[in-house]
């Protein structure tokens, strides 16, 4: 069986790093984008298994690569687990309209894997 493929769209390269090597070292191949446009055409070119997208990007942020995401039906079905910093209210909830899950930044590796495999299970 083939290993789950997990996207990573964020700004900073740290972030990013650091939930590559996370989430390969429980099994998940992984693909990586440094701002929303770039994930948009990975996904489309490449149909992971999970999307985790940054809300607070340049060029193009999150929330609208997320909708333009799940408004495509080539990729309307590939889950988005959204990953931000924001603590207002009304921000987390229109990201929770846009996505399938959410975590606040930082977010801690068994928070982060749990909400993975909630989303598409074991990476096998």
């Amino acid at each position: 069986m083939e290993r789950k493929i997990v996207l990573v769209v964020d700004d900073q390269e740290t972030s990013r790093s650091a939930c590559t090597a996370m989430l390969e070292q429980f099994g998940y191949r992984v693909l990586e984008a440094s701002h929303g446009a770039e994930g948009i055409h990975v996904a489309r070119e490449r149909l992971p298994d999970l999307i985790l997208m940054d809300v607070a990007m340049p060029i193009m942020d999150g929330l609208e690569a997320s909708e333009m995401l799940k408004r495509d039906p080539r990729t309307a079905h590939i889950p988005i687990l959204a990953l931000s910093g924001l603590t207002l209210v009304r921000q987390q909830e229109q990201i929770r309209t846009l996505s399938d899950g959410f975590l606040l930044k930082p977010c801690a590796p068994p928070a982060l894997l749990e909400e993975v495999e909630k989303l598409v299970g074991p990476a096998r």
